[in-house]
């Protein structure tokens, strides 16, 4: 026992080293991971208190933003495939520039950009000839078109110019024009 007694202090070292490495440490570790846990908790809290105080500025917010979607229906065009697109925006082109007297050579579509889920970007090459009252008309019914069509470049070409209204010139003209594709209705299954 008196071999014991020698050592009762080298004992309480290692007991306390012993206590420190296996359960204050992790407590403490454990005290820290809590306590940033506590922090991110109380901060989501502050978030959905804030949220909840706006929450008819939200609501209001979300009115507006949905009013002005239905609006936008008004300046694109609204078919369901791409086929029907390219129909109806190549007829409104053509009657455009038909109207404006313009003779057109080639209409080409250039490709498509999705911007979403359902509102695709398209792109269209026109090339045709007419007088430069003609290249003034067509330009003018085109902006002010509805649906919407805008020009992204365009070329005017005459081989010389001699200043007179009825010049013929050939125009390269890039259009973009913009389709909302609504979601197909269910079929109905037929009735017996």
């Amino acid at each position: 026992m008196q071999e014991l007694e020698k050592y009762k202090h080298y004992f309480i070292v290692v007991a306390a080293l012993l206590l420190a490495l296996y359960v204050t440490d992790p407590l403490w570790i454990s005290y820290q991971e809590l306590k940033q846990q506590n922090s991110m908790q109380q901060k989501r809290a502050n978030k959905l208190a804030e949220l909840l105080k706006q929450q008819q500025t939200l609501i209001e917010q979300l009115e507006v933003v949905h009013n002005n979607a239905e609006q936008i229906l008004d300046y694109v065009f609204v078919k369901n495939s791409e086929s029907d697109f390219k129909l109806t925006a190549q007829q409104l082109i053509e009657k455009t520039f038909n109207s404006a007297q313009c003779e057109i050579d080639r209409l080409g579509w250039q490709g498509q950009t999705p911007l979403n889920d359902k509102i695709v970007q398209w792109r269209l090459n026109v090339r045709f000839k007419g007088s430069s009252l003609c290249v003034l008309n067509v330009t003018k019914q085109l902006e002010l078109l509805t649906p919407l069509v805008r020009f992204t470049e365009y070329n005017y070409i005459a081989r010389r110019w001699e200043g007179k209204h009825d010049q013929s010139l050939t125009g390269d003209i890039d259009i973009l024009m913009w389709n909302n594709k609504q979601p197909q209705p269910p079929e109905q299954e037929p009735q017996a």
